[in-house]
């Protein structure tokens, strides 16, 4: 019977433990899963995302994603109904899903917007109309000091701005929501 209470006791510390090293459950099951949706923008979408998966560098789906890795990889698929684009380019905002127990936890934009302004998503082909599946390739060479920044473990997402990087003033092509979950 004391085995019993010490192993219960010794699961609860655990469990004490690795909320308050995280601070809060899984939005959405990104602790299985990512999670995506598509986010509204003033115009019409022109892009519309229906599946995101994470990769390892082998090609093999691979989840949490792994940011200890030289290039992140996602497969996007969805749809552009609109003109073939030649050059897309993505606005990224990141934020962090912390608090200070279950009650107080929310999504914090972590203040690197400014950084992460026109990346260039990897993508060397011409963007069809009609169904699309886009290899993603994020380099994260030069983003070490944002990547110390970053939980191993903790919850993340990205809100990507599609745009259209071919023209002088940027077209909002799309707008995408990802949320998912890091290891190092």
């Amino acid at each position: 019977m004391r085995w019993k209470a010490f192993g219960f006791v010794v699961l609860l510390l655990c469990n004490i433990s690795v909320k308050k090293s995280f601070g809060c459950e899984a939005p959405n099951s990104i602790d299985k899963t990512i999670y995506h949706e598509n986010c509204n923008l003033k115009t019409p979408a022109i892009f519309h995302i229906e599946k995101v998966v994470s990769k390892d560098e082998n090609g093999n789906l691979s989840y949490p994603v792994n940011v200890g890795e030289k290039i992140l990889h996602f497969d996007i698929t969805g749809r552009n109904e609109g003109e073939e684009v030649h050059n897309i380019l993505f606005d990224l905002q990141l934020q962090q899903y912390t608090g200070n127990g279950e009650r107080n936890c929310k999504w914090k934009t972590l203040p690197l917007s400014p950084f992460l302004k026109n990346i260039n998503p990897g993508i060397d082909i011409t963007v069809p109309h009609g169904d699309v599946a886009l290899p993603i390739k994020f380099s994260l060479h030069g983003l070490g000091p944002i990547i110390c920044l970053l939980a191993d473990g903790g919850y993340y997402a990205l809100n990507i701005l599609i745009k259209d990087g071919s023209e002088k003033v940027s077209t909002p092509l799309g707008c995408l929501r990802v949320e998912f979950q890091i290891r190092k």
